[in-house]
């Protein structure tokens, strides 16, 4: 019974399909060794001493490495295909079971039965880079032919966990048969068969939901599964019924049983999936299936304890590379866009990845991939990484280019430009970076855009100024964030001469009083008729003037150092301007149509104005102490 369960947690291989090949590698556990069998004559040509109770073997891509665990000296030896011969050992956790390697050949997960976790291997160094705690005695392990995902077989807690390989995290965790063993995923990555060995069943999952979809009855004692490289048949070695289930991938149904050896377990496929080569423990043999007609065509002898199996790719994938990303930038919000791919070893099924997610691919040739980038994927700046996946039997994953996606910025030259009262027409030269849009707006009903009005990259924008009639005035033209000051001379044209007391703008004084016991102007309008209005106190000061200049006076009044005005064209405005015991006489002392805030002090014989145009305070010394001023 104790040899029984080591055989159970000893000997099986990895689900992955296999690559076109010359040479198959079998663990022999009770040797400590592993044996070479040619697959062109089927005969033996090298056996390798390895660690203590050797289990399963797993080849780098380009299949110039065997890694092998070894259960009982908890390490795992690396062989050099070239010449047979460990070349490094690398010490792992609690009994290794089960190795697999990712398509890129950087990484190995190795399963430790009795530390229930999964070591990482960092293969450019050889050394354990990361342990992932996972269900209860992990045996076997796989890689999604995609390179995103590692399923992982836990034994005693009866479920399989799915670790993203892009950061060693477990994403799921699936409840499966009694005692799962091996796993293997169909090459289109959408089903995972997993090996149930105490309830003799294969559990399929879905791969894009995790969850169990069939379960399917095979023989006694499952073990390992391999599935061929269409898809379409799944190879299931059943160790105490002594043959192996081939199931019909399509209807999860077993079409045959092939009589084996005593005790079959690992089982591997060529990759013209005309043959699947079975290790018999008992019987110190491999069988060699003919697929086509699912019977054995021939035994392989002499293989003492056969356990592990694997096989080499006949010849390197051939790894696609980038050699460039056109655009290599692109500015954030600037939307969607095609980018083409150019570099080497492309193929019809090669994906484009943008920051590790596939992006819709169209292959243009072995040199040249185009691939569809959605707006989403630049609305944040920074650096992404472009890489191209080939799935197998393609070589993996390529080197990474940067692309960027940056922030605009935008200038303007010139920045400003001044004009007569004349008018005339102006323009600006708008810097920016090719993907980056801009618009033009105007800041001032007579400044108008001509062309230019929107545009991306470099540009120019065109304007032109109305003739002026009026005041100095001043206006801006924004683009992208950055101003255009536009500036003009008053017109020539003489203002008229302001009525006084015009409140409705038709040249005639108009009749009006203010009432200080209520603070209300009544105003009689010679044009619009009867208003009256709230505005100021009894102790107010009366001041009204044409302060905005539209040729209408306004209500305006004194307090105490404070004028409160009412503009009738700019509303209302608020200034602190003189002192309690000054004489406000606003007017236009400037003749630019508009009256200044101004006052008279006679402490001191002085006069004080202040420009609402400008900000600005003048002040001449005119009267003595005493004097009442005129204005």
């Amino acid at each position: 019974m104790l040899f029984v369960w080591l055989l159970i947690g000893t000997v099986w291989s990895s689900a992955a399909t296999a690559q076109t090949q010359q040479r198959v590698y079998i663990t022999n556990q009770r040797l400590n060794t592993v044996t070479v069998l040619d697959t062109a004559t089927n005969k033996v040509i090298a056996t390798i001493p390895v660690g203590v109770q050797p289990y399963r073997v797993a080849f780098t891509p380009d299949g110039t490495r065997a890694y092998v665990t070894n259960a009982g000296s908890n390490n795992v030896s690396v062989i050099d295909t070239a010449t047979n011969t460990v070349i490094a050992t690398i010490g792992v956790e609690r009994s290794p079971l089960d190795v697999a390697i990712t398509l890129d050949g950087t990484r190995a997960y190795v399963t430790n039965g009795d530390s229930n976790r999964v070591s990482v291997i960092n293969l450019a160094t050889n050394t354990v880079i990361n342990s992932i705690p996972v269900g209860t005695t992990p045996r076997g392990i796989t890689i999604s032919p995609d390179g995103k995902r590692a399923y992982v077989a836990n034994s005693d807690s009866d479920n399989v966990t799915v670790i993203d390989t892009t950061n060693n995290n477990v994403i799921s965790t699936v409840s499966v048969g009694d005692f799962p063993v091996a796993i293997a995923i169909t090459p289109d990555n959408a089903r995972a068969y997993v090996t149930d060995y105490l309830s003799n069943t294969v559990s399929v999952i879905n791969t894009a939901t995790n969850t169990v979809i069939a379960t399917i009855p095979v023989g006694d004692g499952p073990e390992l599964v391999a599935i061929t490289p269409d898809g379409t048949r799944a190879y299931v070695p059943n160790i105490k019924s002594r043959n192996v289930s081939v199931i019909n991938t399509a209807t999860n149904t077993v079409i045959t049983n092939i009589t084996t050896g005593d005790g079959p377990f690992g089982v591997v496929i060529t990759s013209d999936g005309t043959r699947a080569y079975v290790t018999n423990y008992f019987s110190n043999n491999v069988s060699v299936i003919d697929t086509a007609s699912n019977t054995v065509i021939a035994t392989v002898p002499g293989i003492e304890f056969p356990f592990g199996i694997a096989i080499t790719p006949s010849a390197p994938k051939i790894v696609p590379t980038i050699t460039s990303v056109s655009p290599n930038s692109r500015a954030t919000g600037s939307g969607a866009f095609e980018l083409v791919v150019t570099g080497s070893n492309f193929l019809t099924n090669s994906i484009v990845r943008w920051n590790g997610q596939d992006r819709a691919t169209t292959f243009v040739s072995g040199t040249e991939l185009r691939v569809q980038i959605p707006a989403s994927d630049i609305v944040t700046a920074g650096q992404y990484a472009v890489t191209v996946f080939s799935p197998a039997p393609g070589g993996g994953l390529s080197n990474a280019i940067n692309f960027t996606v940056f922030s605009c910025t935008y200038a303007l030259n010139p920045t400003s430009q001044n004009f007569t009262a004349t008018g005339g027409t102006g323009a600006t030269n708008v810097v920016t970076a090719s993907s980056c849009t801009w618009t033009a707006t105007s800041g001032a009903s007579w400044i108008t855009i001509t062309t230019g009005a929107t545009g991306s990259g470099n540009g120019t924008v065109t304007f032109s100024v109305a003739a002026n009639t009026g005041v100095e005035r001043s206006g801006t033209v924004t683009i992208g964030g950055q101003v255009f000051f536009v500036s003009q001379a008053a017109g020539s044209i003489s203002t008229p001469r302001r009525t006084l007391f015009d409140f409705d703008g038709d040249g005639r004084a108009d009749v009006s009083v203010f009432r200080p016991s209520d603070g209300v102007w009544y105003l009689l309008n010679s044009s619009t008729g009867f208003t009256a209005s709230q505005f100021g106190v009894s102790t107010d000061k009366l001041t009204p003037a044409d302060f905005d200049g539209d040729g209408k006076t306004d209500i305006a009044v004194y307090r105490d150092g404070t004028w409160f005005i009412q503009r009738s064209g700019a509303g209302f405005i608020g200034i602190a301007f003189g002192a309690a015991t000054d004489i406000p006489v606003p007017a236009d002392f400037t003749g630019d149509g508009r009256a200044e805030i101004a006052m008279f002090r006679p402490s001191n014989g002085g006069w004080y104005m202040f420009n609402l145009v400008n900000n600005q305070v003048s002040s001449v010394q005119f009267g003595q102490t005493g004097d009442v001023p005129v204005a």
